[in-house]
Formats: C-alpha cells, sequence, structure tokens
C-alpha cells in the first residue's frame, strides 16, 4: 500500500516537505517485478489516469486504487474513473484518521451502482486481487 499524499499541502506545516508520490515512481515500482501488487491512496483523477495510462495491461491490472480522494458529485470524477478504469481497480478506502469516512460511502451511494459493481468495490476486489 502506497500514499499519494497523506494530507491536503495546505494543511501542512511550513517546515514540512516531504514531496507527493509521483507516477513515475508507481509505474517504475510496477514494473520492477511481476508480483508485485499495489493498493494506491490518496490520489486524485490526474494521478489514477497518468499511472493506469502510462503502464500496460499486465502492468495496469495489477495496480488498486483507493475511492477516499477521488471527486464524487457534482465532479463525478470516479464515475468517469469506473467507466473508463473499470470497477474491477478500485477499493474501498476512507482515507482516515484525516479524512470523513461517510464522504466516501456517499460518494458510492450517489452513483446507482449495480449490487455487482458496489460489492467488488467494497469489499471483492480486495479479496480476489490484493489479498490472493
Amino acid at each position: 500500500m502506497m500514499a499519494v499524499r497523506l494530507e491536503d499541502a495546505r494543511q501542512r506545516h511550513p517546515n514540512d516537505h516531504a514531496g507527493e508520490l509521483p507516477a513515475a515512481a508507481v509505474r517504475a515500482l510496477v514494473r520492477s517485478d511481476e508480483d508485485v501488487r499495489l493498493v494506491i491512496t490518496h490520489a486524485d483523477r490526474a494521478f489514477i489516469e497518468e499511472v493506469h495510462f502510462g503502464s500496460t495491461p499486465a502492468e495496469a491490472a495489477r495496480l488498486w486504487w483507493d475511492v477516499s480522494w477521488i471527486w464524487g458529485a457534482p465532479e463525478d470524477h470516479l464515475e468517469t474513473l469506473l467507466g473508463t478504469i473499470g470497477v474491477e481497480r478500485f477499493v474501498f478506502g476512507t482515507g482516515q484518521p484525516l479524512r470523513i469516512p461517510e464522504a466516501s460511502v456517499a460518494k458510492l451511494d450517489l452513483l446507482e451502482l449495480a449490487p455487482v459493481q458496489r460489492a467488488a468495490i467494497d469489499a471483492e476486489n480486495a479479496r480476489r486481487g490484493v489479498l490472493r
């Protein structure tokens, strides 16, 4: 599991100079070994698209994305990503302790997903892919 960012940069102390995880680092890591499987947290739509579309299909199949940092309604970035990248690439996450967990639940509720799609994001993707 890797986090792109731990919190909003505006909330950081002025002496905190740690940078965010670059998309190239995720691609390099997943390319480093065929057995590497990663869950990436706190990634926004642009980051996810950069990594996903810059990876081979085999590499992208070993990456899962936590939904906690992706915008839901009204921007609908999550809905767009589910349509372009696929429901099977996403797992439920809340971003706790720095985020309100109800936001992730509400984002998914507002999408009106089919029960099988919701179950995939809530738990099945993690069981079948990450935890295999």
